[in-house]
């Protein structure tokens, strides 16, 4: 059912950018081949695309360094920095290339029309960024789209904020080897790579690991259950809360939700956490997991919200979890097929922005304490006199 040249920032020219070093064309396969061999991959056909209708529904050709990648490569993270989209990413069809970033160029042209500086057109605008890779906050990683070659578009790199731009003149499969080698300043995005061996972590790989409980983020490019952290934080829970019959909720919504949500559910119930409302399948009124999607989805339809992606039950959709008073609803993106590793999107009428390796439990906990990135979403002043305090749905509620 819900399945381097700097501009701007005043960095320096392209050569300053990757340490004076220049790019040179590499053949694609010998590229490729490169790039696994210092990462430890195998080189070998994995996947098979559809370039044509991938093409097509895009209009342009893509470069075939990237195509080589997503064939041979598994699904996964370099450097624990940067993860290469592929088309049917975050359940969306096969023959989709852009999926979750339609809705993220769709935030950057608003962004512009509100005054934001974009040195650069943005797709489909012609010559306009294409992304074709993240960051560990999603922060996209595009080709610049100029010129009849797609093997000659060059990469451009930008931090969260769309402030700092870098552009590097080599193809995407270059990029990754200077990410890979450790000459790439990851300051940009809150790294250093010259610390880090050349590494590559197939997502079957994380998935495979148990997360970690009770620490903080650090960069790693995975969600982290922190619902210990939180509960020290919350105080003890109420007496005997009712309980979810979670095989009966993930029948009807078609997938499970993640397992920190769960856990907290199970040990506090539905309730108000300082402004924002969490839901819970079935709960009363105002608390009902199931009402919330029904009136997410209403308000797209409607038009009452501008949300640009789709929201559940629409197929691969955002599940929504909460919400506040004033018009902030909070999902769920459900981009891969551990739930665990879902991150968390905040949405208003008007805008939506992902808090990108941040599970529900990890939100929570740093709205707890006031972060100042929540707060600059919400529009809020995150000082406080007192903590938060959770107060459960009570039956009649």
């Amino acid at each position: 059912m819900c399945h381097s040249r700097s501009v701007g920032g005043g960095q320096g020219d392209a050569t300053a950018a990757h340490g004076g070093l220049s790019w040179s064309t590499v053949d694609t396969e010998d590229c490729a081949a490169r790039l696994a061999a210092l990462v430890g991959v195998a080189v070998e056909t994995r996947h098979e695309f559809d370039w044509a209708a991938i093409e097509a529904s895009l209009g342009l050709r893509l470069p075939d360094d990237y195509k080589q990648l997503v064939e041979t490569f598994p699904d996964g993270e370099f450097q624990g920095l940067l993860h290469v989209n592929r088309p049917g990413d975050s359940h969306q069809p096969a023959d989709e290339f852009l999926g979750y970033y339609a809705w993220r160029l769709h935030d950057m042209r608003e962004l512009r029309r509100l005054g934001h500086h974009f040195p650069y057109p943005i797709f489909p605008e012609p010559g306009g960024l294409l992304p074709w890779a993240s960051g560990p906050r999603a922060e996209p990683m595009f080709w610049l789209t100029g010129g009849e070659d797609p093997n000659a578009w060059p990469v451009v790199t930008s931090d969260q904020d769309f402030a700092t731009w870098r552009e590097f003149p080599g193809s995407a499969c270059e990029f990754l080897i200077e990410v890979v080698e450790g000459r790439f300043d990851g300051s940009q995005f809150g790294v250093d790579l010259t610390t880090r061996g050349p590494s590559f972590r197939s997502y079957d790989e994380a998935a495979s690991t148990p997360p970690s409980t009770g620490s903080m983020y650090a960069g790693s490019g995975l969600t982290v259950d922190e619902f210990p952290m939180l509960a020290t934080m919350i105080g003890p829970p109420p007496t005997n809360p009712r309980k979810v019959d979670w095989n009966e909720v993930e029948q009807f919504i078609g997938v499970a939700l993640p397992s920190d949500y769960r856990t907290f559910i199970d040990t506090y119930g539905p309730g108000t956490f300082g402004e924002i409302t969490i839901t819970v399948p079935g709960g009363p009124p105002g608390f009902d997991l199931y009402q919330l999607l029904r009136r997410a989805i209403d308000a797209v339809r409607t038009g009452e919200a501008t949300v640009p992606m789709p929201v559940c039950p629409q197929p691969g959709g955002i599940i929504a979890w909460g919400e506040t008073a004033d018009g902030w609803t909070f999902s769920w993106v459900p981009q891969l097929p551990d739930p665990d590793r879902w991150s968390v999107v905040a949405y208003s009428r008007s805008f939506a922005l992902p808090l990108w390796d941040t599970s529900f439990s990890q939100f929570l906990r740093k709205y707890a304490e006031g972060s100042q990135d929540i707060a600059d979403l919400l529009g809020r002043n995150p000082a406080r006199v007192a903590p938060l305090q959770f107060a459960p749905a009570q039956p009649g509620d």
